[in-house]
């Protein structure tokens, strides 16, 4: 790669100096001045590049681990437990972003074959939040929608994603 970049950087040279020539016999601009406009002209072509957000579709991620977050106060580790995904991590990376102490994120994936032992898990491990991803969860688990989880979870939120699908962020009631 190098070979091709650095011999190509005598032609940008000398099209940079062409550039300056025209701005100083066309529209008559001192050297200094012709420099400026050609250094102002290449940092604006990029700048559109570097202000457009990246990847603003995964705000949704950032916008329930803030939720959790706000819930809890961060006065302790939050864990969530959902499918071993990389959004689940974002998740609980997002839950604590602020807090104090070291966080060290702990595989808090599915545990148990049936919904019984699923909830006695949660419960048993305190864990008071679960992450539904519905193309992680779809097949490969119990059908968790229709398992009747209205008496051990209340809903705190719904998003969708691309990506993920369905996403439904749930509070297991008596975790505590």
């Amino acid at each position: 790669l190098a070979v091709a970049i650095l011999p190509s950087c005598i032609f940008f040279g000398f099209g940079i100096e062409k550039i300056l020539d025209f701005f100083r016999t066309k529209f008559r601009f001192k050297e200094s001045s012709a420099i400026f406009l050609v250094v102002c002209l290449m940092l604006v072509s990029g700048f559109p590049k570097n202000v457009k957000g990246r990847e603003t579709d995964k705000i949704i991620f950032r916008q329930i681990g803030e939720l959790i977050a706000k819930r809890e106060g961060n006065h302790q580790v939050i864990n969530v437990a959902g499918t071993s995904s990389k959004f689940h991590r974002w998740v609980s990376f997002y839950a604590n972003l602020h807090y104090p102490g070291v966080f060290f994120q702990k595989d808090m994936g599915i545990t148990g074959k049936t919904y019984e032992q699923f909830i006695d898990n949660l419960r048993k491990n305190k864990i008071r939040y679960f992450l539904w991803e519905e193309k992680q969860w779809m097949g490969e688990h119990f059908d968790f929608l229709h398992a009747g989880y209205q008496q051990d979870f209340n809903e705190l939120g719904c998003w969708s994603h691309p990506d993920t699908g369905l996403v439904i962020l749930f509070e297991v009631i008596d975790s505590v």
